[in-house]
């Protein structure tokens, strides 16, 4: 996906509850960003850091889209993974065999639930939930980074959906490129670790598509190896 405008370049002062990031426009003037992300954004938070700015018709006048972390731009609006993954699902990209028919968003197949795409129709519909990957350590990208129970039922139903016999599949877009390999935050969140593995053996496909993040765009690179933990 690309930028339109490209994105201004910033630094990153500090987080304030939760959705609010104080920056720094080149030229000294300070402001404040809309941060869309409910996660802990652990490692990305370092005051100083490069940021990646763009205009914004909301409340706020900037928008917050990536932090710069090691050399490593990080894509940390969270919305980005969807619209990314809708690209790759479209294009053909994933490794994942996809069964024919349109990329469908927002379906409801669950009383109560939305599953973020649906790929082929009937008998052979594929579900997929996708889920916004930034933090990564020694190489590896994980997820959560923080106790996700909204998370843990998105996998619950695709666990379900696998047992009655219909395809299912979780999707990573880990958004920064600095990765060779994607495991679950098993200390983090215990509890999704282990309803990953539960849901990956009851037949729950998963796969992780590592994205290069700069001013013009995010650009899917490939997929790298998915870690299950027993």
């Amino acid at each position: 996906m690309q930028f339109d405008p490209p994105l201004a370049l910033a630094r990153f002062l500090g987080r304030r509850k939760r959705f609010f990031a104080d920056v720094e426009l080149p030229g000294g003037r300070l402001t404040t960003a809309h941060l869309a992300n409910t996660g802990s954004m652990m490692g990305l938070l370092a005051p100083g850091a490069r940021a990646l700015i763009r205009p914004s018709r909301a409340t706020l006048p900037y928008a917050l889209e990536a932090l710069e972390v090691a050399g490593t731009w990080v894509a940390v609006n969270t919305l980005r993974a969807n619209q990314v993954a809708r690209e790759v699902l479209q294009a053909g990209l994933a490794q994942c065999a996809l069964p024919a028919g349109p990329v469908r968003a927002e379906i409801v197949l669950e009383p109560g639930s939305r599953t973020d795409f649906v790929v082929g129709s009937g008998s052979d519909a594929l579900a997929i939930e996708v889920k916004s990957v930034t933090m990564a350590s020694a190489g590896t990208a994980f997820f959560p980074d923080a106790v996700t129970a909204r998370g843990l039922k998105h996998l619950h139903l695709l666990t379900q959906r696998a047992r009655r016999g219909e395809a299912a599949l979780m999707l990573f877009m880990i958004l920064r490129e600095d990765v060779q390999a994607f495991a679950p935050a098993s200390r983090i969140d215990p509890d999704w670790a282990a309803a990953f593995s539960e849901a990956t053996q009851a037949g729950v496909r998963a796969e992780a598509i590592r994205c290069a993040v700069d001013a013009a765009g995010i650009t899917p690179l490939g997929s790298v190896p998915v870690i299950i933990s027993p």
